[in-house]
Order: C-alpha cells, then structure tokens, then sequence
C-alpha cells in the first residue's frame, strides 16, 4: 500500500495558514450574539457569506452554519461570524 506524496506547503500557503489563524471570531448561537454581529458587519466594506447544510437548495435542505467574513473600511483585522442556524432556528 502506498501513502499519497503531499507537496511541502509553500510560502503562500504557510502565510494564509497564518492568517487564518490570526482571524477574529465570533460563534453566534442567540439572538443577543447576532445583534452585536449584524452591527459590527453594517460598518463593513464588504461581506462574504458561505452556508453549510444538507441539501442546499433542494426541496427539504437544511441550513446548519452560516459563515461570515466582514472586511472593514479601516485597516482593522477581517472578523468571522460563525452562525448556528440550527439553534436560532
């Protein structure tokens, strides 16, 4: 059996492993948390959103966690908003 060669992460890749890390977060699981989530994105340049569920987009799908990036106007770090769906229903 033989194990799959994986290429040595590059200097790109280390970085963005890096600044992932360095990244704010937020885990919103009620109302009061996504209050202070939708008023820190309103001040944001721009907002990137991803939705993980089961059978988006289908008849019956589920939306688990939404997931938002904020970029701000300022030189402020990019925050994300990782929002249970599933508790606040």
């Amino acid at each position: 059996m033989t194990t799959p060669h994986r290429a040595p992460p590059t200097d790109a890749t280390s970085r963005l492993k890096t600044e992932a890390h360095a990244l704010l977060r937020t885990f919103c699981n009620n109302v009061n948390m996504m209050t202070r989530a939708v008023a820190s994105l309103q001040s944001c340049k721009y907002i990137v959103c991803d939705c993980v569920g089961a059978n988006l987009g289908a008849e019956g799908g589920k939306l688990s966690l939404i997931i938002l990036l904020g970029v701000p106007l300022d030189e402020q770090k990019p925050h994300v908003y990782l929002i249970d769906a599933v508790a606040l229903g």
